[in-house]
């Protein structure tokens, strides 16, 4: 033979292969861009109607190769402030149930304190309990709250409640703030995209997907895995990555192919 040349329909992509005695050149026919592994150490990528092609003997050093599939963002690194945003939230949300709770007990319990959020915002994210930090907080006054399920709404008087009244006070607060993502974060999830590399976006957060839609990025994403997921799969809070582990596997990768980008290594162990 002197030649020959298929397609192949791959990620709702059409890539043509023309395989010469020495060469094969690749041509993507449809889609705006492919990402794939021609050998061992060679990742090819290509955008919309372009070509590379390849010597089959050589070393390929030729072409550009990457060493990842994929980039696992913390939501917190792509939208400024969220923190601040979490902080007022549970502030307010906490000092309206005190102010309440002390009309029905006839006393004065007294308001949170700054200093009391971290302890309840690192009780959030580390380990099974997401409730131990909100039921010190609560035990500190004197007060003992049933734990609730998932599904009470904010005016219950139960932990889970409490974590309702949260999350609708997270989203009054950042909905009159107008929050909007940085242009250079828009400008690189764009760049990776259009260069075939898969993004996913990570969070404990169960108002991260509604925040990502809301300012127009979760199309961007092939993953999100927020606390909405985290707390259906009973997946693991720091130390253990589950998030990102989970992550990757939405993504059709592994995680040792993959790139965490996150503000903050604290509380994760060796192994994640």
């Amino acid at each position: 033979w002197d030649s020959y040349m298929f397609r192949v329909t791959f990620k709702n992509a059409c890539l043509k292969v023309e395989v010469q005695e020495k060469t094969v050149t690749y041509t993507l026919v449809e889609g705006p861009s492919l990402r794939f592994i021609h050998s061992e150490t060679t990742r090819v990528s290509l955008k919309a109607h372009k070509a590379v092609t390849l010597q089959l003997k050589d070393k390929f050093t030729d072409i550009a190769t990457l060493e990842f599939d994929g980039i696992i963002f913390d939501m917190d690194l792509l939208m400024p402030n969220v923190d601040a945003y979490h902080m007022a939230a549970w502030v307010a949300t906490l000092n309206e149930f005190l102010l309440l709770r002390g009309t029905q007990d006839n006393t004065t319990y007294a308001p949170v304190t700054e200093e009391e959020y971290l302890p309840l915002k690192h009780t959030w994210v580390y380990g099974a309990d997401r409730h131990a930090g909100l039921r010190a907080f609560l035990a500190r006054r004197g007060l003992d709250l049933p734990c609730g399920v998932s599904t009470d709404p904010p005016t219950e008087q139960t932990l889970a409640g409490l974590g309702s009244a949260k999350r609708a006070k997270f989203r009054e607060i950042v909905s009159s703030a107008a929050v909007a993502p940085c242009n250079d974060t828009v400008n690189l999830l764009k760049d990776l995209a259009e260069e075939g590399i898969q993004v996913g976006c990570v969070s404990f957060s169960k108002n991260c997907l509604w925040l990502l839609e809301k300012v127009g990025l979760a199309h961007l994403f092939r993953s999100i895995v927020d606390g909405q997921k985290f707390a259906a799969l009973g997946l693991r809070g720091k130390p253990d990555a589950d998030l990102f582990y989970r992550c990757a596997e939405e993504m059709g990768t592994q995680p040792r192919r993959c790139v965490a980008w996150v503000s903050d290594l604290t509380g994760y162990g060796a192994d994640a």
